[in-house]
């Protein structure tokens, strides 16, 4: 008896080739046409989709429309839609195998069995003018597997259930063989290993030629004779019924490969054992593992003798391995315990921000349907940090772990498990780290209502940088929980593919409260809350701009009302430097909104100069939303005034696109400026800086820089009547009058 409804699937079979779906459905024990008393699938669902039984475990199987890693996320995607329950992901088909991997493994052969323990983008990059440069380090970049799959996996490799798995696989492979001649060996004769820079080709290569005709690449290399003196190794017949299965790391691209060089250079870089085109797209999207049978060895040898046969072992190989499948349930999971992390953030003066805590209720919704994720991101100052633990705290009762982790550096990073692992009580493996022990405890199936923050998340996302932090080897990969992160950078949730919230300033009420409890004035007072708004108006509602002028207030040294009489000057001249007045740990010491500016400021330095020229050129336009071309009209104008100043950078960089791009990419990182774009699609429009951000860069410059930038700005934006003429030989003076 089938399945009768959808939530009693937990296992799916993706397949990207009609070859790939026919060999898996060959091993099909029963097949269902329909499921009983509901529609097969849900109606925003555009995969079509075989349901069946294999050994004990009720499948569906899924046929891509077409090769490649977005569609395989598209099908990933509208599986999650119609079978909400699923719990494990198989990727079955051919790819092309590493025929000597260096990590000292077995030599591969056609018709082998590669399963994935990892995977890799390798045409994850950036492309340059000169060409394509690929970005180091990105394993990582794709989450680990869940704690299920990686006790399958590390069963896998013990003798006694790989003995068991080989002899399933062997029985299958003999079952769909005897339906089929199609799925038998072509034998081992046609197995050989090229010269890596040897080329398919039927005549003598000509280097200077872009390339050699497409018959020469059709034809099989047998034919001309050329086998004997560049084959690298032929396949014995002594191995000739037997398959090996290879546990590793998986190469993943759009592009087929077809170079043999290439294949080897990327496997000695990242150890990889197989590259194939749709993980990367599952990976993410579902508990996946990739089972693939080896057609060719990624060269220019291609051709389609062994796919078949490929086919056959993978799809063998799937069942065996759902045959060692044990359902999570009766797995042994550490007992689920509630944990309450103390975090080492004082609260504040907490006001308003309703519509943005009910924005995170909406994007986070229940912890235990899914996990889901969040990131609070805005200027330094608005209370991203605040806003969450006030989120948290308000929601104490729904979570049965509260997790926060300040991600600051890598350094605290770890040390913030390290205080998690301590409060769990867990006995510790020498073998793993404190990150993978919580991990592994937060995926647990019984332990499905916890959430995770990360405060202070970096937005880098080149791992060449060197405080560059990949959040992804620290966010859990199971199917339920919630993640929170607070970050400066406005395109840090798209990469994460979670749900982004920008946190602007509070409303002229709730800022007018975080002033009077900051400064200790009377809110009997008649006119205290009507100026006190009128500041928080004048502050853009920024929570830490606020606390410091309450805190400057709270010295008794002026009087509210002549604060906002005289507000650019006692801001500039006093507040924006001045320390709360009262510390409440080593966190609030010399917090002030100067250093939080500052710190952004000296990490744009440090990451471009460019970004900071043209932070400094931004800045001294007047208030108010600045156009794009305001940067082409002071390029025309250096162009037509070579001598007028000194800003032929900016020329020079404009000639540049990679570098301007890049620069405007690092500005826009920092948080200091926000970039407004085009509804209808991704140019960039116009720019804002909060008056904060430009009374805080207008101090930072020279009176030379001044002179010589403002000179520069006053003549692109004058046709605009954007800007003042404030000039003066007092850098305070001009960043007031500015």
């Amino acid at each position: 008896m089938g399945p009768t409804s959808r939530d009693e699937i937990e296992i799916a079979i993706i397949c990207a080739l009609p070859r790939e779906v026919n060999a898996v459905e060959a091993l099909l024990d029963e097949t269902y046409n329909r499921l009983r008393n509901e529609h097969m699938k849900d109606y925003r669902d555009v995969n079509v989709y075989t349901i069946g039984r294999m050994g004990k475990h009720n499948i569906v199987v899924c046929p891509m429309p077409r090769m490649g890693k977005v569609s395989a996320a598209g099908a990933a995607t509208n599986l999650r839609f119609s079978f909400p329950n699923l719990r494990l992901a198989l990727l079955v088909g051919i790819c092309g195998g590493v025929p000597f991997p260096s990590s000292g493994a077995s030599e591969i052969f056609l018709g082998d069995v590669l399963i994935s323990d990892s995977m890799i983008e390798y045409d994850f990059g950036r492309q340059y003018a000169g060409g394509f440069q690929r970005t180091s380090g990105v394993k990582e970049r794709l989450g680990r597997p869940n704690q299920e799959i990686r006790t399958l996996l590390s069963a896998l490799r013990s003798s006694e259930v790989y003995g068991s798995f080989q002899g399933q696989l062997s029985k299958h492979l003999d079952d769909i063989q005897a339906l089929n001649e199609r799925w038998m060996c072509p034998g081992v004769s046609r197995d050989v290993v090229f010269e890596e820079s040897y080329r398919h080709s039927h005549r003598t290569i000509d280097l200077r030629q872009h390339c050699d005709c497409a018959n020469g690449i059709s034809v099989n290399c047998a034919r001309h004779g050329r086998e004997n003196t560049h084959a690298r190794r032929r396949r014995s017949s002594e191995n000739s019924n037997h398959i090996n299965v290879h546990i590793g790391t998986f190469g993943c691209a759009d592009r087929v490969m077809k170079s043999g060089e290439h294949r080897d250079l990327l496997e000695k870089n990242e150890g990889i054992i197989g590259i194939e085109m749709e993980g990367a797209g599952v990976w993410d999207n579902l508990p996946c593992v990739i089972i693939k049978g080896v057609c060719d060895y990624a060269d220019s040898h291609k051709n389609k003798a062994w796919q078949n046969y490929a086919a056959a072992t993978a799809a063998a190989a799937a069942k065996a391995l759902l045959w060692c499948w044990e359902h999570s349930a009766k797995a042994e999971s550490r007992a689920v315990q509630k944990v309450d992390m103390p975090i080492p953030i004082p609260k504040t003066v907490f006001s308003g921000r309703k519509i943005d805590l009910e924005q995170i209720e909406r994007k986070l919704g229940r912890p235990e349907r899914g996990r889901k994720g969040a990131v609070l991101w805005g200027l330094s100052g608005y209370g991203k940090t605040q806003l969450a633990l006030h989120y948290i705290t308000m929601h104490n009762p729904s979570y049965g772990a509260i997790l926060w982790i300040d991600s600051s550096s890598a350094d605290s990073v770890h040390d913030s498990f390290v205080q998690v692992l301590s409060k769990l009580g867990i006995n510790v493996n020498e073998e793993q780290s404190a990150v993978e022990i919580v991990l592994e405890w937060l995926e647990q199936d019984l332990n499905r209502s916890w959430i995770i923050v990360f405060d202070g998340a970096d937005g880098r996302e080149d791992p060449n940088e060197p405080d560059y932090i990949d959040l992804r080897k620290y966010i859990p990969s199971c199917d339920h929980g919630h993640v929170l992160l607070t970050t400066i950078s406005s395109d840090l949730h798209l990469r994460l593919d979670f749900a982004g919230i920008q946190v602007n300033g509070v409303d002229e009420q709730a800022g007018s409260e975080i002033l009077l409890r900051w400064s200790g004035s009377s809110i009997s007072n008649s006119s205290a809350p009507a100026t006190a708004k009128a500041i928080s108006r004048r502050l853009g509602g920024v929570p830490l701009a606020l606390e410091q002028a309450g805190s400057f207030l709270s010295y008794g040294i002026t009087s509210l009302t002549e604060y906002n009489r005289q507000f650019e000057r006692q801001f500039v001249e006093t507040t924006f430097e001045t320390p709360f007045a009262k510390y409440f740990e080593s966190y609030e010491k010399g917090r002030t909104l100067w250093t939080a500016f500052e710190m952004l400021y000296d990490a744009l330095s440090r990451q471009r100069g460019d970004s900071v020229k043209l932070l400094h050129l931004l800045a001294l336009q007047d208030r108010g939303q600045i156009p794009f071309s305001a940067i082409s009209n002071a390029v025309a104008q250096c162009d037509e005034n070579p001598g007028s100043s000194d800003l032929t950078w900016l020329l020079h960089l404009h000639s540049q696109m990679d570098d301007f791009a890049s620069a405007l990419r690092e500005l826009e990182v920092s948080g200091l400026v926000k970039f407004n774009r085009k509804r209808s699609d991704t140019v960039i429009d116009s720019f804002f800086i909060h008056d904060m951000v430009r009374f805080f860069v207008r101090l930072k410059l020279s009176k030379e820089d001044i002179f010589d930038n403002a000179a520069f700005a006053h003549g692109t934006a004058i046709a605009a009547g954007r800007f003042s003429n404030a000039i003066t030989d007092n850098p305070r003076r001009t960043a007031l009058l500015l």
